[in-house]
């Protein structure tokens, strides 16, 4: 039995999308149940093992209703986070590697015949099989149905503009919410693949404070094996990383940037002053 404050607790907009289900009455599918509701109170009864990465990504709130179509059962999960880039950083956890995404919501990926993911906005949709299986055409349909109703934009989080476009290899774009490249102190670091030369990979990263006053004080409190340097006159900490090379933080008015998987000093600066002079 569902309690009034988990109800009350769910945003009106999130309530009044799964509640019209006019969207699922397309096509002969038919509801079958009610709608599920999960919080961060009792998440783990849903999700026991991955339950703490989703409350740890600011995850709101949780509803599933399964529904049948002919002989294809289908359940539809829609989680609703606190933020575009905390959703992206879920969505990028699960989602399949490599994948190509559908040009339907923020990203979407189909893992045929069993599952279909979408992105967008603040909300991260799950769609399984339970009984029958998935096809392109049922699977794209549906996902276009439920981004056309989910409100809000199918824009990126703004944190990606930070990071720059050229060089970066398509679908690289990733979130690591702690212990990015293996360390401890490197936390909410959104990051992508980039190419300078023909099957030579690095990543650049950002990494997310509350605001410019917050990177700096982030920069100076790096652990004494970050040495200290400057490019271009910006203050960088520099790192050498056993087995995948050095690597890097500079701080610039959008914030703190990074880089990765460097062979050398040469390299470093080579890649920065790409970071720095992109717009």
């Amino acid at each position: 039995m569902k309690s009034i404050r988990t109800i009350l607790s769910i945003s009106l907009t999130f309530a009044l999308f799964l509640s019209d289900q006019s969207f699922l009455n397309l096509s002969g599918r038919s509801p079958r149940g009610e709608i599920i509701y999960f919080s961060r109170d009792n998440l783990w009864e849903h999700i026991n093992g991955a339950a703490d990465q989703y409350l740890d990504l600011g995850f709101k709130h949780l509803q599933i209703l399964d529904f049948q179509q002919e002989a294809l059962s289908l359940s539809i999960e829609i989680n609703e986070m606190v933020s575009g880039l905390n959703t992206f950083g879920i969505f990028a956890l699960e989602r399949s590697v490599p994948f190509q995404s559908l040009a339907i919501g923020s990203q979407s990926v189909l893992s045929l015949p069993e599952q279909a993911l979408l992105l967008k906005n603040i909300f991260y949709v799950k769609i399984y099989a339970l009984e029958d299986e998935l096809t392109e055409s049922s699977a794209t349909m549906l996902l276009k149905g439920i981004d056309d109703y989910l409100p809000g934009h199918n824009q990126v989080p703004e944190e990606f503009h930070t990071l720059p476009k050229s060089g970066r290899k398509k679908n690289s774009e990733c979130f690591a919410r702690e212990a990015f490249l293996g360390l401890n102190e490197l936390q909410n670091c959104l990051y992508a693949v980039y190419e300078d030369e023909p099957g030579t990979e690095f990543r650049l990263f950002r990494i997310v404070t509350d605001s410019l006053a917050g990177s700096e004080a982030f920069l100076y409190s790096l652990p004494e094996n970050w040495t200290d340097s400057d490019i271009q006159s910006y203050p960088v900490r520099m790192i050498t990383i056993p087995f995948q090379g050095l690597a890097a933080i500079v701080l610039k008015d959008r914030g703190l940037l990074g880089v990765s998987d460097c062979r050398n000093k040469t390299e470093i600066i080579k890649r920065f002053n790409f970071l720095i002079n992109s717009p």
